[in-house]
């Protein structure tokens, strides 16, 4: 009877001991989770800093391209025979372009043609500011040509291969390379994703350069965005700066940019590609008599119904859209694939656009 009463204590022992055990266990494992949990939060702060280096390099280099595009206007320096170097400060036309924009975009026999291509277009474009910069008698033999683009190079790709068929394999970097190499004072500048990117470089280079005594005149390719209006409106009242900028014409001038009545706009047919307007019923055709019948049609409670006539055709009423306002901001902003989104499905294999859910909320105005 002692025996079994002490076989039984120790039994009870042996379990004491072996929870002991397990709750250590499971502390030690508790433990680890927690600094398992510190090294993820710490590693995903070191992705977070090392990503804002790598902004912050980017950044940098792009003004150290632009710093040295001004050193090379103010200190051009000519290498003779003999070793003999002569600075010289010589007068400049700046051209500043958002290539972006759908308007400012290459012609596809330059961009299919790499970094050749560039050198052509490169060639077009110097020949084409020399001509309309001597009708503005300006001496164009003893002044440069300086050109800065800018643009998102992975979107701008997409976004060629879609609306100027460039070739799938075409390179829009070795492009942008072969435009370099061919004039020394042409840059063609990847600013990465961001819409202000380009934006803001643009503005920073006209106020570096407009003000200066050696620039002689400024073309700026900017005309399809309001949102340059309200900066440029400082330069189209200043009688000394308004005369000397020309407006780059890609495509139709937005009107608040053109209500700023520059006096000049200049377009480049032969160096980018012409931008395709929807087509209107000509004036003289004689309007037919015919009234059509509407019928609505409904798809759902958030679009409005579909009018259809009697041949059961879809017509639409005209969009009261300002195009400068603020849904369309939000929309260019959010860079959605409004064909994804509206029926579902995306066809365009180069699509650059999203096709996941965006962060920025749409109202029915918007949708």
């Amino acid at each position: 009877m002692a025996r079994g009463h002490q076989r039984e204590i120790g039994n009870f022992g042996q379990v004491d001991g072996m929870n002991i055990l397990i709750n250590c266990l499971f502390g030690q494992l508790a433990e680890r989770n927690m600094l398992l949990a510190g090294s993820e939060r710490q590693l995903q702060e070191t992705a977070r800093c090392l990503e804002a280096e790598r902004d912050a390099r980017r950044r940098l280099e792009l003004r150290l391209q632009e710093e040295a595009g001004l050193r090379a206007v103010l200190h051009t320096i000519a290498i003779l025979p003999g070793n003999v170097a002569f600075p010289s400060n010589r007068p400049f036309v700046l051209v500043l372009i958002d290539a972006d924009a759908d308007g400012y975009m290459f012609q596809k026999k330059f961009l299919d043609n790499n970094e050749d291509g560039g050198k052509e277009a490169a060639d077009e474009m110097l020949a084409r500011i020399k001509e309309y910069a001597k009708s503005l008698e300006l001496d164009v033999d003893n002044m440069d040509i300086m050109v800065q683009a800018y643009a998102n190079f992975e979107g701008l790709g997409k976004a060629c291969i879609r609306r100027v068929k460039m070739k799938v394999n075409a390179d829009l970097s070795s492009f942008a390379s072969g435009l370099m190499k061919r004039h020394g004072l042409f840059k063609f500048v990847d600013v990465g994703p961001g819409k202000e990117e380009a934006d803001e470089r643009i503005r920073q280079a006209l106020d570096s350069y407009i003000n200066m005594e050696l620039c002689k005149h400024a073309i700026i390719g900017v005309c399809h965005d309001s949102g340059y209006a309200p900066y440029l409106r400082k330069y189209a009242t200043d009688g000394s700066t308004r005369d000397r900028i020309t407006l780059l014409e890609g495509g139709p001038i937005h009107p608040s940019i053109a209500a700023l009545d520059f006096k000049r706009t200049l377009k480049l047919d032969t160096v980018f590609a012409p931008l395709k307007t929807l087509a209107t019923p000509s004036q003289g055709r004689k309007k037919s008599r015919k009234v059509l019948r509407l019928a609505a049609v409904h798809s759902s409670d958030r679009i409005p119904a579909i009018q259809r006539n009697r041949a059961g055709k879809r017509v639409d009423k005209p969009l009261q859209v300002d195009a400068g306002g603020e849904y369309v901001k939000t929309l260019v902003e959010a860079n959605l694939c409004f064909g994804y989104h509206l029926r579902g499905k995306c066809d365009d294999r180069a699509c650059g656009k999203k096709h996941t859910k965006t962060e920025h909320h749409l109202t029915d105005e918007a949708f």
